[in-house]
């Protein structure tokens, strides 16, 4: 069996990016199917609360986040890259400019698509997203009659830089080869294809972002197996955690190791983990904590996007 057990449902986005992920890289890797909304209590389980998906276990190690498990797969089997042409700092960057399509493309979809959304997973994504209007969202009309017609339109000014980076006739963002740009690029627009029946009127004159899309849809998505989520917490308690990258002594953050530490996401309630500090460096924090049935678990958070407080 591998080492890699993804936690993840099939139509969360950014589970897509890790899938990519683990398609360049040729791995295989085991699933372990997580529902789309509350409760979730394998996932929860081996996290310690946190209830987001993506979520990549590897032995006592569980790593949260597409943009930490991408670099976790590209530190622990650097070929294939995710980099090719030796490009890594502004393909990683390029996370947060995909959190703003990404952003586009809801503001595009939840008026058209809000009133068609069952119940329990509208009070689910109530719940954890607090700070957004739903009843406006609702109830949003657009001023010329087309609803969703003006983030559309901030779409298209996403696609179009798409659009005008394959102009010279390459296969993928940064040449011949995939990599982590075109992940970043590709999951919102994958995304769109899968809720609208027509998406002509997105993509009129950006033909080349269609082709493309086609080429990063065909690497498909590694060597996937199927198992339950008793398999994953025996492979957890057959292991122990990797010992902690320690903390930066320049961090600004002075908290020492085995501090009692709570940490969880910024931008929306997605359920806290509370344990003992295990590392805290400039791309992450690892908490360790005792999960029942299997024993000690580090859990690792990248820096930005999560809080680091007090227990």
């Amino acid at each position: 069996m591998s080492d890699l057990i993804l936690y993840h449902y099939e139509q969360s986005p950014f589970a897509l990016k890790v899938r990519k992920m683990l398609a360049i890289k040729g791995l295989a890797w085991n699933s372990v199917d997580t529902p789309v909304i509350l409760p979730k209590p394998d996932l929860v389980a081996i996290t310690g609360g946190y209830r987001g998906v993506p979520v990549l276990q590897i032995g006592a190690d569980v790593f949260i986040d597409s943009h930490l498990i991408g670099q976790e797969l590209e530190r622990r089997h650097p070929e294939p890259t995710l980099f090719p042409n030796g490009n890594t700092g502004m393909p990683q960057a390029l996370t947060f400019w995909s959190n703003a399509l990404f952003g586009a493309v809801m503001q595009m979809l939840l008026p058209m698509t809000w009133e068609h959304w069952p119940e329990p997973f509208r009070e689910d994504r109530k719940a954890m997203f607090p700070g957004l209007d739903w009843d406006r969202v609702a109830r949003t009309q657009e001023p010329f009659g087309i609803r969703g017609a003006q983030p559309m339109g901030e779409v298209r000014v996403h696609l179009a830089l798409i659009d005008e980076q394959l102009r010279d006739g390459r296969a993928f963002l940064q040449g011949a080869a995939p990599g982590m740009t075109d992940i970043q690029a590709a999951f919102a627009p994958a995304f769109v294809r899968g809720l609208l029946p027509d998406v002509s009127m997105l993509y009129a004159g950006l033909e080349r972002v269609a082709a493309w899309e086609q080429r990063v849809a065909d690497l498909g998505e590694g060597t996937r197996t199927e198992i339950d989520a008793q398999a994953a917490r025996d492979a957890a308690a057959a292991a122990e955690p990797a010992p902690g990258p320690g903390v930066d002594p320049a961090d600004p953050v002075k908290v020492a190791p085995g501090t009692a530490v709570t940490v969880a996401a910024t931008d929306a309630d997605r359920g806290a983990v509370t344990g003992t500090l295990h590392g805290l460096d400039r791309d992450r924090i690892v908490v360790l904590r005792e999960a029942d049935g299997i024993g000690p678990v580090a859990v690792h958070f990248p820096r930005h996007g999560f809080r680091l407080a007090p227990a």
